[in-house]
């Protein structure tokens, strides 16, 4: 392997070569120069002889140097430079004859060489071709087909019938003399057909290389057709053509080198072009077939021809239709057969560039209300099929000229051009009626509302991005409003867009460890122990800090991402539940749950393995519901309850007053605890009526065996009162701040765990300041089994 093979840069051309390449240029200018200085044409040994076989041979040299220097196109190129070597010899011989032996025999040594380059000609094409145009569209090769059978017809037509015509003698003469039209064309054709299949401007290889071929078969034609009229004179520019023609197939073995290939080359204006002309000129020899004696080779050639631009042909009506389905599927949501989302982008950016001032649009972003909870209930395939009857359901509505595109998950958009504010609103209630009535899949029905926004052209924005942007500003303020549907405000649009943008960031949130959770105790008011902690979760937000539930649940709600936000809660509230266990604490862990999170049927399942690889008793685990949660769908919520029961775990009823539902729940369902809301806890002191209240409900529920919670104890007077009535637990800033797990920790150690009414006495006593005070915790039981924890009770 040469030196030069790995170091010298493939922009770089090596000094030598440069020398070569420099004198292969300086011997074709000396012979062009003599052609016009001399007096009359004529065989000159030096010109005709030295300098002509010294132009030749190095023109060899190039290709085979290209060959030895660099990798890319090495075999390609070999082959070049032996096809130069051997017509450089056939060009030694005939100098070498003519100067001794005059006059040349037809056919002679000579002609052996000039023959010998064409098989290398034509293998190196191909593979070089081959090797730019891998992965090629079936309709491309057929255009360089066309391309060669055309070249290949007309040539034989014209060239080749005029060569053998003039052609007499015994069969090696006839052999010798149809070779080299044969050889023409077999070179033209391939280099029209590779350069059709290519499908691209040419570089400066494909260029010198192509241009030097093109040079020497138009040397060898014109030359064929001088011989024939005994007219060829020798010592004339048309000699100089096929020097001029190797010299340049030589130069473009140095060309910059291509660094790309084209994977999937189109068929563009110049195929096409190729293919027509290859199709007229096949027409034209079949036309000239019926009016003059035409060889049947060439009339066979010419029926190939149109055959296989027939084909193309055909394969050009499948190209095209597959591309109009292409496109249609491009623009189709594959489940529902609606429009997709960038088919109504195209379509919204269209209809802004044909709107005009005194005849604006609309544009309507829909979102369907706990969708989640379809697919958590019944599973996801019968969500796909709730989605698929949307677009029959909503498109009567719809007026001709009018879009509805499925944007992606339960989301739907719509352009409604020429609407106004007051038909946009018109229509945007009246597809919200159409979703009243239940959805039966599988015997089921289900019923589902939607929010949308509406955001009008030109009064919101003259933007489409902007105006989507705004009906998805108008949208969450329908969700939030439960009013069905709302116009954008433009009043309401930094609050809008800030809640959008935290909507979209709560779905990367779990992903990125932002939920934290802090943990806040319960006491007994009996006996004055700490008995358990109520997790309360925080978003650590990246640029807003520390954020309370109040500012993004309900957007988690709205999303469709509470699930996930209350499986992460759960998650790390269960697992620190096991940690505290094994540093000698038995506390019980509450955790709020949503309706989302009753509906759904992988609640139970994922809250025992949770127990499980935690190590922890599921009785230790609390879970909270609000009376609001209960009603939305009773049935369901009641069933999962009682699954929850079975499995051990305690149920709590939070923030018991502040509904205004049935109190049969307390009697059908198994809950353990009921929380009295801070509501009435807070300022029990100051009114009667609270007084009454809570009294009564403490009655009620110690009547149906059910421990009584009062939070948010606030001061010492209401910790005596809420004791005095009965209750049996209490939690409260009074009692104790929310903490997190590792402060709330630190904290338990420092706890006696005896208990008295000193003790108690010193929780009662604490003040406003809202400082930590002390009381008992549970020690660790030690009948309990870590191996193997409890997780149902009978």
């Amino acid at each position: 392997m040469s030196r030069f093979d790995d170091h010298v840069h493939p922009w770089r051309v090596p000094l030598l070569v440069r020398i070569v390449r420099l004198t292969l240029v300086a011997l074709v200018a000396v012979y062009l120069v003599s052609l016009l200085v001399r007096d009359t044409a004529g065989y000159d040994l030096v010109f005709e002889g030295v300098i002509t076989v010294l132009a030749l041979g190095l023109a060899a040299v190039l290709c085979l140097m290209r060959a030895l220097l660099r990798r890319e196109d090495r075999g390609v190129f070999a082959l070049i430079g032996f096809g130069c070597l051997a017509y450089t010899a056939g060009n030694v011989a005939y100098v070498s004859h003519v100067q001794y032996l005059d006059p040349m025999p037809f056919p002679s040594a000579a002609d052996i060489g000039w023959l010998g380059i064409y098989p290398f000609l034509v293998v190196a094409v191909i593979l070089l071709g081959r090797s730019e145009v891998a992965g090629t569209q079936v309709g491309v090769w057929l255009d360089g087909l066309v391309g060669v059978l055309g070249v290949a017809a007309a040539g034989s037509a014209l060239v080749l019938q005029t060569t053998l015509k003039n052609l007499s003698g015994d069969f090696t003469v006839l052999f010798v003399g149809a070779a080299y039209p044969l050889g023409d064309l077999l070179v033209l054709s391939m280099i029209v057909g590779v350069l059709t299949v290519r499908g691209r401007r040419p570089d400066r290889k494909w260029m010198a290389l192509t241009c030097g071929l093109l040079v020497f078969v138009l040397a060898d034609i014109i030359y064929m057709v001088r011989l024939s009229t005994d007219s060829y004179v020798q010592g004339t520019f048309l000699d100089a053509l096929w020097m001029i023609g190797l010299a340049l197939v030589s130069l473009s073995a140095w060309q910059p080198p291509t660094r790309h290939r084209i994977e999937e080359p189109a068929a563009g204006l110049g195929s096409l072009a190729v293919t027509i002309a290859a199709s007229l000129s096949a027409v034209a020899v079949l036309v000239a077939a019926s009016t003059v004696e035409t060889p049947s080779y060439a009339v066979g050639l010419a029926g190939a021809t149109l055959l296989a631009a027939s084909a193309r042909t055909v394969v050009a009506f499948h190209q095209l239709r597959h591309l109009v389905e292409a496109r249609q599927l491009a623009g189709t949501d594959d489940l529902t057969g609606l429009s997709n989302r960038r088919a109504f982008t195209a379509f919204l950016d269209r209809t802004l560039e044909t709107a005009s001032p005194d005849r604006g649009f609309a544009v309507l972003l829909l979102d369907l209300d706990r969708f989640k909870e379809v697919n958590d209930l019944f599973g996801h395939q019968v969500g796909d099929r709730l989605l698929q009857e949307i677009g029959p359901r909503l498109s009567p509505i719809l007026r001709p000229g009018d879009m509805l595109s499925r944007l992606g998950g339960d989301e739907f958009g719509f352009v409604l051009p020429g609407t106004d504010e007051t038909a946009a609103l018109q229509i945007g209630r009246r597809l919200c009626d159409a979703l009243s009535p239940p959805f039966v899949l599988d015997d089921v029905a289900s019923q589902i509302t939607g929010s949308i926004g509406v955001a009008l052209w030109p009064a919101d924005s003259d933007n489409s991005e902007e105006l989507f942007q705004c009906a998805d500003v108008a949208m969450y303020t329908a969700k939030s409003h439960r009013s069905g549907v709302e116009l954008y405000d433009v009043e309401h649009d930094a609050d809008g867009r800030d809640r959008l943008a935290m909507a979209k960031q709560l779905r990367l949130a779990a992903e990125a460890d932002q939920f934290v959770l802090h943990y806040q105790p319960k006491i007994d008011l009996r006996s004055g122990r700490l008995i358990g902690v109520e997790a309360l979760v925080r978003w650590q937000h990246p640029e807003h800090g520390l954020l309370y539930p109040d500012v993004f649940v309900p957007i988690a709600e709205q999303t469709g991402t509470i699930r996930a936000l209350t499986t992460k809660v759960l998650s790390t509230a269960i697992a620190q539940c096991g940690q505290w266990r094994l540093d000698g604490f038995v506390l019980t862990v509450a955790v709020n749950l949503s309706s989302s999170d009753l509906l759904s049927v992988h609640l139970v399942n994922d809250i025992a393995l949770m127990l499980t690889r935690s190590r922890v008793p599921a009785d230790l685990l609390q879970l909270e519901i609000t009376e609001t949660t209960l009603m939305l769908e009773p049935e369901r919520a009641v069933a999962t309850l009682h699954a929850l029961h079975a499995l051990g775990v305690t149920l709590s009823v939070d923030d018991y007053g502040t509904g205004f539902s049935s109190l049969s729940y307390l009697r059908d369902l198994p809950v353990q605890e009921l929380k009295i809301d801070r509501t009435f806890i807070t300022k029990l002191t100051e009114h009667s009526r609270d007084s009454a209240i809570v009294r009564s409900t403490v009655d009620l529920a110690h009547s149906l065996g059910i421990e009584v919670v009062a939070e948010g104890v606030e001061n010492g007077d209401v910790m005596t009162l809420v004791r005095s009535f009965g209750c049996d637990l209490a939690q409260g800033y009074h009692i104790c701040k929310p903490k997190p797990a590792n402060e709330l920790t630190a904290w338990l150690r420092t706890q006696p765990t005896q208990t008295d009414d000193t003790l108690f006495a010193s929780i009662t006593c604490a003040d406003s300041s809202h400082a930590l005070s002390p009381c008992s915790v549970l020690p660790a039981q030690p009948s309990v089994d870590d191996a193997s924890p409890t997780l149902a009770r009978s």
